[in-house]
């Protein structure tokens, strides 16, 4: 999610000021990223998860409020009565644990106030968000991972009030604190996702 939604830009912006950098990115599941910080595979490791090694720092990057996403329903925003959380819920799947730090609470969250919920696992935001504008479902996601959906119309937002919403975090793991690393993360840290 993380190379997908912030790295493209932000690197694009980076190498244009620093054109001397080389840059290896490798795309690895969450829960594996502290392990690849630890045994030194990685210099940087960005993350949705926290990390839990002593051995490790950590840095927190950002912090991204969570939204229910939906397709977009063929009609206008003036006419169209407002989504409802809980009529979208009822008759549609929602899609869940694409994000790995907030699904196991969110989804115990939304049975305790939606009990006839039906969940489907799709592991991947990207393909999240495919199935919701598609059709199959509806599911609550970063709002930096739908920004350019909902801009061009291809999603839309529902407003939510029944229970609060959980925050998407991004995290920087590092074993050690050299120079060029220090200066990426502080390049890195004054964009918003």
């Amino acid at each position: 999610m993380i190379a997908d939604n912030v790295l493209p830009f932000v690197l694009k912006q980076y190498l244009e000021n620093h054109p001397q950098v080389e840059i290896s990115v490798e795309i690895i599941e969450s829960a594996e990223i502290e392990k690849a910080v630890l045994e030194e595979r990685v210099d940087i490791g960005l993350s949705c998860l926290p990390c839990f090694s002593p051995e490790l720092e950590q840095t927190l990057l950002f912090s991204d409020k969570v939204i229910l996403v939906a397709s977009h329903d063929g009609r206008d925003f003036e006419s169209a009565p407002p989504l409802d959380e809980e009529e979208l819920l009822a008759s549609n799947y929602l899609l869940t644990h694409n994000h790995p730090s907030y699904w196991d609470e969110l989804c115990y969250t939304i049975k305790q106030f939606y009990p006839t919920t039906r969940m489907m696992r799709v592991s991947q935001t990207h393909i999240t968000k495919r199935f919701i504008a598609e059709g199959l479902g509806v599911s609550y996601l970063p709002s930096s991972s739908v920004r350019r959906e909902l801009l061009e119309g291809r999603l839309l937002e529902v407003h939510t009030s029944a229970f609060p919403m959980p925050e998407a975090k991004t995290f920087a793991h590092t074993k050690y604190q050299h120079k060029t690393q220090n200066e990426f993360l502080r390049f890195l840290s004054r964009f918003r996702v």
